[in-house]
């Protein structure tokens, strides 16, 4: 455990990616570098130019890309890569990460961090969106579940923003489907993301300013 997060796979780029982005984006980091284990590299031109293939291709749904290149820029100082979700959301994706273990790399390129999920960002979000920000060190509140959706939601936006007629498709299915989840707003259990930050920062706001002060007293 690096940092209040929970390393995983025991990889250097794993280690550094803890110690750049916040709790919420180091989840679903972790999770694009557990799906690239499913993939393979193939050196189509050293140093400039690989092929990442997933090995269960067979399983696949017929209309699913199973094969990407990946360029390597500079002395892998930047990936550029077909899926192009880094210019889409801000993040690797499991290709890119499998070709970057493939040749070594263990710190995650400068170009390829953005600022608005790294720990110190402060003033690039509205203020519902912080708490993808923040790394508090006893926030808890980020959840399998809340990380899980949210890659899903992203690789829809990354499908929805590859063309007109697919922008529009996606909008009317958010909408459609917005629609479906309103009756849950109303039966919460209590452990999603907002309600827990509300919560958390309810409980902070009562907490009596001497308790702080023992507190730091004890330390």
């Amino acid at each position: 455990m690096l940092h209040g997060v929970v390393v995983g796979h025991n990889l250097d780029i794993e280690s550094n990616a803890s110690k750049i982005y916040t709790r919420a984006m180091f989840e679903p980091f972790g999770q694009m570098l557990y799906q690239g284990f499913a993939y393979r590299v193939e050196e189509i031109e050293k140093d400039r130019l690989y092929l990442a293939w997933q090995t269960n291709a067979a399983r696949r749904e017929k209309w699913s890309r199973v094969e990407f290149e990946v360029k390597v820029l500079g002395n892998k100082e930047e990936f550029y890569y077909e899926c192009g979700m880094f210019a889409h959301m801000g993040m690797l994706c499991r290709h890119a990460l499998k070709v970057m273990d493939f040749l070594g790399v263990t710190e995650i390129p400068r170009k390829h961090v953005m600022k608005r999920w790294t720990r110190d960002a402060r003033d690039v979000l509205p203020e519902h969106l912080r708490h993808y920000q923040r790394d508090r060190s006893r926030n808890k509140s980020v959840t399998h579940r809340h990380s899980t959706m949210y890659i899903l939601a992203m690789e829809l936006v990354r499908l929805g923003d590859t063309s007109a007629e697919a922008y529009e498709k996606l909008v009317y299915l958010f909408k459609n489907n917005k629609v479906e989840m309103s009756p849950f707003e109303n039966a919460r259990d209590g452990l999603g993301l907002e309600d827990r930050s509300t919560e958390e920062g309810r409980k902070r706001r009562e907490t009596p300013a001497n308790e702080f002060g023992d507190i730091r007293r004890g330390l």
